[in-house]
């Protein structure tokens, strides 16, 4: 699961109209766009990413203040789940 090409366009939409502030994913999201591409439509240096996850994404360049990854497991280092089991990875 992530955020392409389309999804990252709509984000952007999305983040002119107010800032995100506290965000929650339904698993741990990849971004599923080239690398160089990502960082050339965001003006990002490749040192603020944190491929291949979006976390840092959404808090450096749409105004989140917070994102918390639910799923019922933590494979991918999530930051909550059900069963109460995960741990944060990343809580800005």
């Amino acid at each position: 699961m992530g955020i392409d090409i389309h999804g990252l366009h709509f984000l952007k939409l999305a983040s002119t109209r107010q800032p995100f502030g506290r965000v929650a994913t339904i698993g741990r999201q990849g971004i599923h766009i080239p690398r160089h591409t990502l960082l050339k439509l965001m003006s990002a240096k490749d040192e603020e990413q944190s491929w291949p996850y979006c976390e840092s994404t959404l808090m450096e360049h749409f105004g989140a203040s917070l994102v918390h990854s639910f799923d019922n497991s933590d494979y991918e280092g999530l930051t909550g789940n059900p069963r109460g089991q995960g741990r944060h990875y990343f809580s800005g």
